[in-house]
């Protein structure tokens, strides 16, 4: 039975990353991870640079950048991810930072809140890795969104692990919610 229940989480989990937008120019947000000091982790410059493939793509696209900060006196998730794709050349006019997440459901509340207040509507495109997508768009979907995908691929020694908590995470999600 868990062998059948992981096959589905995994065909939903493929079908969610590959979910693409039918117009151009949606919202993008760009989910949370650890950072290294004023640097991007590896999983973050990952999800990094599907976002910025992704607003070279589409120019008039607003972006939104969420996560904050582990310790106190360390730059937040979302200050590096802002500094980091400014320093790719995205203008600064275009990215909107959340600096008080700490989960994906607060990154995708927290992003809602922005959306709402800056006029950019109820859709968005969601840059993270594509394990994590399935799960990303129902949280997106809870807070009052519809969610598509720009993934990135996940360092193929990390996937494994990675992929296995998702399955755990993706149970309780569906079994008990958020």
């Amino acid at each position: 039975l868990s062998i059948v229940w992981s096959v589905v989480l995994s065909v939903w989990m493929i079908a969610a990353a590959v979910r693409k937008p039918g117009q151009t120019n949606l919202p993008l947000i760009v989910l949370g991870c650890r950072t290294k000091g004023n640097l991007p982790g590896s999983m973050l410059e990952r999800r990094l640079q599907a976002a910025l493939l992704y607003l070279k793509e589409n120019p008039q696209a607003a972006c939104i950048v969420s996560g904050g900060s582990e310790k106190p006196g360390v730059p937040s998730e979302a200050s590096v991810m802002k500094r980091w794709l400014v320093a790719h050349g995205i203008d600064a006019e275009r990215i909107y930072a959340d600096q008080k997440a700490s989960n994906t459901r607060e990154n995708l509340l927290f992003a809602k809140r922005i959306m709402e207040q800056q006029g950019l509507g109820s859709k968005a495109v969601l840059a993270t890795d594509g394990f994590h997508q399935l799960r990303s768009q129902m949280m997106a979907k809870r807070a009052g969104m519809l969610s598509y995908a720009q993934s990135c691929a996940t360092r193929w020694d990390l996937f494994l692990p990675y992929y296995i908590r998702e399955l755990f995470a993706l149970t309780r999600a569906f079994l008990f919610g958020y």
